[in-house]
């Protein structure tokens, strides 16, 4: 039984471990009226959705590949910028 119950846990615990896996960003190229635009995107959970899904970073389609890279590092930034801000330090008095 106990092994059972340990091997239900380390299923559970493959399963978290894949799902963080998934890219956080990404580039969607598409083709519109014979021209590629480059769209930087990153995955957000949207209330009433049980799955994350795409959003798009730019209010518009970038027409270089370099463009939609400066979008996502400045996304990162800001993401960790906030992530920090968030995190308690505590001063240990002896």
């Amino acid at each position: 039984m106990k092994l059972r119950g340990l091997m239900i846990v380390l299923m559970l615990l493959g399963v978290i471990a894949s799902a963080e896996a998934r890219p956080k960003y990404r580039i969607a190229v598409k083709r519109i009226e014979g021209k590629i635009y480059f769209i930087p995107q990153h995955r957000e959970r949207i209330a009433g959705l049980a799955v994350p899904q795409w959003v798009d970073i730019s209010n518009q389609p970038l027409k270089s590949e370099n463009e939609a890279m400066n979008y996502i590092r400045e996304a990162r930034i800001i993401e960790d910028q906030l992530r920090q801000a968030q995190i308690i330090q505590y001063i240990n008095i002896k």
